[in-house]
């Protein structure tokens, strides 16, 4: 069996973080079809408890979103790389460990997170990770439901360039 090392892993991070950077990073896979779910067309979801990994690869297929893949036993995570590495996903998608409290990811960076129960992870740490507008997505019987983490009452669109047609960058 080939298991990725830990150079390939490295890579596979660093990869993830350069195509989120270029936001060359959506999903719909049969199982689960995020899009569907929230208004996210691209970048980042959180995969918790990967399991074998089957979900994490039919998210990563599409290509549209990064994918991180969280567990937190070793076997799980070994078992999603090893998936991964053999469809030839992984840097569009990585598996890691975790405590199974703190995502280990900045503030409002992930347009999702997957989980087919979330009760575990306190809520503020899944607002927290969610950018305005990102989705909790939770299994729900034989099918998934999404909760949208609000935008701030603060937070408008621009419509220009520079804000409005007055041309003026500053905001209310």
């Amino acid at each position: 069996k080939r298991r990725p090392t830990e150079e390939q892993h490295m890579n596979a991070i660093v990869t993830t973080m350069c195509l989120l950077a270029l936001g060359l990073a959506s999903v719909s896979a049969e199982q689960l079809d995020v899009s569907a779910l929230t208004e996210a067309t691209g970048g980042v979801l959180l995969h918790l408890d990967c399991d074998d990994g089957e979900l994490t690869e039919a998210l990563a297929q599409d290509g549209r979103f990064v994918v991180l893949a969280l567990d937190t036993k070793q076997s799980d995570v070994s078992a999603t790389r090893e998936r991964l590495m053999e469809a030839g996903l992984y840097g569009a998608a990585s598996a890691d460990l975790w405590d199974g409290q703190t995502l280990p990811v900045v503030d409002g960076v992930i347009n999702a997170v997957i989980a087919d129960d979330a009760d575990y992870v306190p809520r503020s740490e899944v607002d927290r990770a969610l950018r305005p507008g990102g989705a909790l997505i939770t299994r729900d019987g034989d099918g998934w439901s999404a909760q949208t983490k609000p935008e701030p009452e603060t937070v408008y669109e621009w419509t220009h360039f520079l804000r409005d047609a007055t041309n003026n960058r500053v905001t209310d």
